[in-house]
């Protein structure tokens, strides 16, 4: 690499660090795009330099004009990973199986349609596993053009994020994995998904903290995100979204076994080997801290205010029918948000009476 591009991707990174100019403000596809070009225009000058020189490599002493990446210090390397890698903050990396309403899918079956239109017959095949940054982009609106409001869109990889840089060599792959998984939150549509990404990645799944599991159900997905979840030893936020309501204990107990494996598998560090020191008694409890339970809908029907009773344990369950019609002939809601809060202080107590039954047992 010419050492004038290297100086120059030093100096970029160095500025936005020294000058407080966070990847936020200047743009991560700036940002990326500038690193990107460097590297490329030092890779075709190189190239050039190669294919018109006709002296022997043997002997030949390096010439002092040359930049190598691998020789910035590890801070620095891995500070320009953190501009290039991760997507902006509050976006997300979508990961579908068999993903019938991902772009690539829908250009498939739009080209699918056009050929059978012209008397191609040929089998519509899915994607296996499709990938899809999802990022936050500002939304002004006329009813409040002062508030910043944000919306989902769909881009493609290659704005948003320089993963070409994983293909530089072995060493860069190695360190640059840990801020593509690490630094990037995976939202995936189903249990299946999840297991399916985990396997395909091997090992890098360690590096995974932030995980999104938008459809559980616990009468089918309970024998699938348990070995999943317990594999994450670097996770730091865990969101699940249950479909339906728990409307009795049972479907509760189903949860808590899943997430109680999960908590755990909290391996310890410190070489005591036991299970009772202190550190694994406060990664669990990290581990319970980073759960969010995400549950859609409102209760406004019997099963939720069944559901509403076994959290909150506010109304007997002969109430349930009439206290239903009261909040539907009323228009009261109970947001998804506070359903969410009541589920994990449930989830707390069976928690902290778990672990008090574990201590007496030893």
């Amino acid at each position: 690499m010419d050492a004038t591009v290297g100086a120059r991707i030093v100096k970029l990174v160095t500025d936005s660090t020294s000058q407080g100019t966070t990847n936020e403000s200047l743009g991560y596809a700036t940002i990326a795009t500038k690193v990107a070009e460097l590297i490329d225009q030092a890779r075709n000058t190189t190239t050039i330099q190669a294919s018109g020189s006709t002296t022997s490599n043997t002997g030949r002493e390096r010439s002092k004009t040359t930049f190598e990446f691998a020789g910035l210090p590890p801070e620095l390397r891995n500070h320009i990973y953190s501009l290039t890698l991760p997507l902006p903050p509050g976006s997300r990396i979508d990961i579908s199986r068999h993903a019938q309403w991902g772009p690539r899918m829908k250009a498939k079956k739009k080209k699918w349609q056009e050929d059978r239109a012209n008397g191609i017959t040929r089998r519509l095949r899915s994607c296996y596993l499709e990938a899809t940054p999802v990022i936050k982009v500002p939304k002004k609106t006329q009813k409040t053009p002062d508030v910043a409001e944000y919306k989902d869109k769909r881009v493609p990889i290659h704005a948003v994020m320089s993963a070409n840089l994983l293909l530089a060599n072995r060493s860069i792959n190695q360190e640059a994995t840990a801020a593509l998984y690490g630094g990037n939150r995976f939202s995936f549509q189903t249990p299946f998904a999840a297991a399916d990404f985990m396997e395909w990645i091997g090992d890098q799944h360690h590096l995974l903290r932030e995980v999104q599991v938008l459809q559980f159900r616990p009468g089918r997905d309970h024998k699938l995100l348990s070995p999943t979840l317990a594999s994450l030893q670097r996770i730091s936020r865990l969101s699940v979204h249950l479909e339906g309501s728990c409307h009795s204990a049972i479907h509760f107990s189903v949860i808590w076994h899943q997430l109680r494996d999960f908590i755990r598998a909290a391996s310890c560090d410190c070489g005591a080997g036991t299970r009772t020191c202190p550190c694994v008694a406060a990664k669990r409890r990290a581990r319970l801290d980073a759960i969010a339970l995400g549950p859609a809908g409102i209760f406004v029907n019997r099963q939720d205010v069944v559901c509403a009773n076994y959290l909150t344990e506010e109304f007997r369950d002969d109430d349930a029918v009439e206290m239903a019609q009261k909040m539907a002939g009323a228009k009261l809601e109970v947001t998804s948000d506070r359903r969410a809060r009541l589920m994990k202080e449930r989830l707390v107590r069976a928690f902290e009476e778990d672990e008090s039954l574990r201590r007496m047992v030893q």
